[in-house]
């Protein structure tokens, strides 16, 4: 999430300051209790929204070892986005500039470097067996990347910046990645469409983002109008998406009404256009399939 896109002479100081900005603070907390305090705000929202979304996967939780791999993918990829937005972020006040600055040289940049943290953490491993797993690894990574952006802004702005971005910015990067993991856990279990629905959740977390970022950049009232009620029906959405991804986990004892509960699910889904036709009869054939086989 960029508030404001922090100039610097190069991208090296850039790269420094970020460095900096970690050690300051984690001797601060060592030197006094108000140093302490800020981790401790900088931190927890973080640590907090990992957990939760840690304890949703109750089927058949992910390794600890694997969730820290990618967590730490995340704030690794901290640095190429700084250094990218560095370049492609103007100065420019125009509406038309600030929308190529928020959704392509913000939004679309970090949200490419999280998937492909993703990608090359998570998707290909064999823990990742279950749809639900999407989203436990694609939050992951957001949530480091917001992290440790997280410590910047509260170093530069203290506790005020600290408690709003703990209600608006970590938030928004964990639902724009549990977006992307839930369309990114459908794809892995669905060759034929896999690359479209990878495309897909890339695609609506950058929607999401650069509609964040730009909203709050252009017209503080636009916080209240437009990014509020967004970031309440991203989680609606996202809590749906998590009770049909655990629904359609393989680890998951079926029964015969629990199946066609599902089989309704799907088929909303499918008519609200949030899955294709496809997607929606290979599903249906697969739960059918486990059924009849119990």
């Amino acid at each position: 999430m960029n508030e404001e896109p922090v100039k610097t002479s190069s991208p090296s100081n850039l790269v420094a300051f970020l460095i900096i900005v970690s050690l300051f603070i984690a001797l601060s907390a060592l030197a006094s209790f108000f140093g302490f305090f800020l981790v401790v705000l900088a931190l927890a929202p973080g640590l907090f929204l990992m957990f939760y979304f840690y304890t949703r996967d109750k089927y058949e939780p992910e390794p600890r070892s694997l969730i820290l791999k990618t967590f730490v993918l995340g704030i690794l990829i901290a640095i190429p986005a700084a250094t990218i937005e560095f370049f492609l972020v103007s100065d420019g006040e125009n509406v038309f500039r600030l929308i190529l600055d928020y959704f392509i040289g913000v939004a679309l940049v970090e949200e490419f470097l999280k998937f492909s943290a993703f990608y090359l953490g998570a998707y290909r491993k064999t823990e990742f067996d279950e749809p639900m797993d999407g989203i436990v690894y694609s939050v992951a990574v957001a949530l480091g990347f917001a992290t440790i952006e997280n410590v910047a802004y509260v170093a530069m702005g203290g506790i005020i910046v600290a408690l709003l971005r703990a209600v608006l910015s970590v938030p928004g990067h964990a639902l724009f990645g549990a977006t992307m993991g839930y369309y990114s856990g459908l794809a892995k279990f669905n060759t034929s469409e896999e690359g479209k629905l990878l495309a897909r959740g890339v695609l609506l977390a950058t929607v999401y983002h650069g509609l964040y970022d730009l909203c709050i950049t252009i017209e503080p009232v636009l916080l209240f109008l437009v990014v509020i009620p967004l970031m309440i029906w991203l989680a609606a959405r996202v809590r749906k998406s998590i009770i049909i991804a655990l629904e359609l986990s393989p680890h998951r004892p079926l029964e015969e009404p629990k199946v066609q509960k599902l089989l309704k699910k799907l088929e909303e889904s499918y008519e609200r256009r949030r899955i294709s036709r496809e997607t929606y009869e290979e599903l249906k054939k697969k739960l059918e399939a486990r059924l009849n086989s119990q």
